[in-house]
């Protein structure tokens, strides 16, 4: 019993020190319904496949599989100074050394370059004028690759 109290500790002390991550953010990516639904699909198998008759192991399976669901409602975005993927994993903007911005219908497609073999992409809910604006008030120093959409 005194392990799953430590178990429930360490996890809503690593929601409080990711809540600020979330409240930093400045320009959000829309929500990916489909990210959700796996991963509810996903904690509903862990409960049935894992659930037994011990109270002790059937309410860990369950901080598990509740945790899958908060990290996929999690926002993703940019704050003043850093990149936030999948609500949790945050990259300094000064550790990137380029981004480039393919604007869409109704959001633009930003790939963040760290390396020649390190990137990640997010979808955001901006237009390619507001995220140039954006970056050039904050810590970013790389640069910065328009494409064109043809």
């Amino acid at each position: 019993m005194f392990e799953m109290w430590l178990i429930i500790i360490a996890l809503i002390s690593w929601c409080m020190l990711h809540l600020n991550n979330q409240r930093s953010i400045i320009i959000y990516a829309p929500f990916n319904v489909v990210k959700i639904l796996l991963a509810v699909v996903v904690s509903v198998a862990l409960l049935v496949f894992f659930w037994n008759t011990d109270i002790n192991n059937d309410i860990r399976i369950t901080l598990i599989a509740s945790l899958l669901v908060v990290i996929s409602m999690l926002k993703e975005g940019i704050s003043q100074n850093k990149v936030v993927k999948l609500g949790l994993l945050s990259e300094s903007l000064q550790n990137i050394e380029s981004i480039e911005i393919e604007e869409e219908t109704d959001y633009c497609r930003v790939q963040f370059n760290k390396s020649a073999k390190n990137s990640y992409v997010l979808n955001l809910n901006c237009s390619k004028s507001e995220l140039l604006h954006f970056l050039s008030s904050s810590s970013f120093r790389g640069n910065i690759i328009q494409k064109i959409n043809r």
